[in-house]
């Protein structure tokens, strides 16, 4: 029998080492990898994150952004836009217009005056963005036509 043929009563020890060696690579392996991922989690685990917007209230965003994976299929402005659009049907007494396939039962008819309570926030919130956004273009348009008449205003009244 040569040096390199293994008895009975020798294989479990060997095994045993080698477990033993497998698993303390597999431990560095992981401690490693964790490492890793701790110091860029923040750069592409974000990518996994759903959506969210400074524009619109925590209240608006929880009721009308599904659940992940879902959520990543659009912006947090197009669930908005979406959860808007669903209410103008589906909130208030008449639902002949609501396209939601269980807007019959029970589940449905218990939480939905919740989910329009939330996008009557969101509602809120789009209207004062849009008042935002015509403010700003207002003032940035305003005050380029004050620098371009101003100095005729001005040499017109010079004169």
């Amino acid at each position: 029998m040569s040096h390199h043929d293994v008895t009975d009563d020798e294989s479990p020890h060997i095994f045993a080492l080698k477990a033993s060696t497998m698993l303390k690579k597999n431990i560095i392996c992981a401690v490693l990898y964790l490492a890793f991922v701790g110091s860029v989690e923040s750069k592409w685990l974000a990518y996994f994150d759903c959506p969210t917007s400074d524009d619109f209230s925590p209240q608006c965003l929880e009721i009308v952004t599904p659940p992940w994976p879902i959520c990543l299929l659009k912006s947090s402005h197009e669930w908005v836009d979406k959860a808007i659009d669903s209410a103008s049907r589906c909130c208030g007494d008449d639902l002949s217009e609501c396209k939601c396939p269980k807007k019959d039962t029970e589940k449905f008819l218990d939480k939905i005056d919740e989910y329009c309570n939330g996008v009557a926030t969101c509602s809120e919130d789009k209207k004062k963005l849009i008042a935002e956004k015509i403010e700003e273009n207002f003032f940035a348009k305003g005050s380029e036509v004050l620098s371009i008449t101003y100095p005729l205003l001005r040499f017109k009244f010079l004169k």
